[in-house]
C-alpha cells in the first residue's frame, strides 16, 4: 500500500500536461523512495507520497496514464490523500479515498505506451 498527496500530485500532472500539445499523450508514473515521479517527453514533476508498501510492481518501468482522465479523477475528489494497492504497466491502478467516513474506489486503466 502506498499513500499519496492529491495536491503534490494534481501539481506535478498540470506541469508535464503543459510540455505537450494534446490531451492524449501517456504520462508515466514511477515509484520512487521520495515519492512519485510523474513524466512524459523528456520532462518530469514530482509528487511527494508516503510509502507504506510498494506501489508499482516495477519502479523502473512504472505505468502509463491517460493524463486526462487522470487530472479530471483528481479534480472530482474531496480527499487530500489517497491509498493505492499494488499495480503494474498492464494492470489498472487502484486508488482508494476516505472523507468523512465515506470510502470511494477509483479505477484508472493503463495505456499502451512506447
Amino acid at each position: 500500500m502506498f499513500r499519496i498527496e492529491r495536491l503534490g500530485f494534481e501539481q506535478a500532472l498540470a506541469k508535464v500536461k503543459m510540455l505537450v500539445s494534446d490531451d492524449t499523450t501517456p504520462v508515466w508514473v514511477r515509484a520512487h523512495e521520495s515519492g512519485l515521479q510523474v513524466s512524459v517527453a523528456g520532462a518530469s514533476g514530482k509528487a511527494e507520497a508516503i510509502a507504506a508498501g510498494e506501489w508499482l510492481a516495477t519502479a523502473s518501468t512504472g505505468v502509463a496514464l491517460n493524463p486526462t482522465y487522470l487530472a479530471e479523477m483528481l479534480s472530482n475528489t474531496e480527499a487530500t490523500e489517497f491509498s493505492s494497492v499494488d499495480g503494474s504497466a498492464f494492470k489498472p491502478v487502484y486508488l482508494m479515498e476516505e472523507v468523512a467516513g465515506r470510502r470511494a474506489a477509483h479505477l484508472l486503466m493503463p495505456v499502451r505506451a512506447g
